[in-house]
C-alpha cells in the first residue's frame, strides 16, 4: 500500500508542476499588456541601417563559394 501512497505523491508533484508552469506563462503574457503583433510592430521600426550591399569584396566570396 505504501507504494501507492508514493505513486501519488509524484503524480500530485508532477502536476503542480504543469501547473504552476502555466500559471506563470498566463502571468507574463497578461502582464506585457501588449500582443505579439503589436510588439513586432514596434520593433520593426527600432531597425536601422542600409541594409544588404552588393560590394566588391561580397562579389569575390560568391565567385569562391561558388561549385
Amino acid at each position: 500500500m505504501s507504494s501507492k501512497a508514493g505513486n501519488n505523491g509524484r503524480r500530485n508533484f508532477i502536476k503542480a508542476l504543469g501547473l504552476g508552469g502555466a500559471v506563470a506563462v498566463t502571468a507574463a503574457v497578461l502582464t506585457t499588456g501588449e500582443q505579439p503583433r503589436e510588439r513586432a510592430a514596434r520593433s520593426e521600426g527600432k531597425r536601422k541601417g542600409a541594409g544588404y550591399r552588393d560590394t566588391a569584396h561580397v562579389r569575390e566570396y560568391y565567385k569562391t563559394a561558388r561549385v
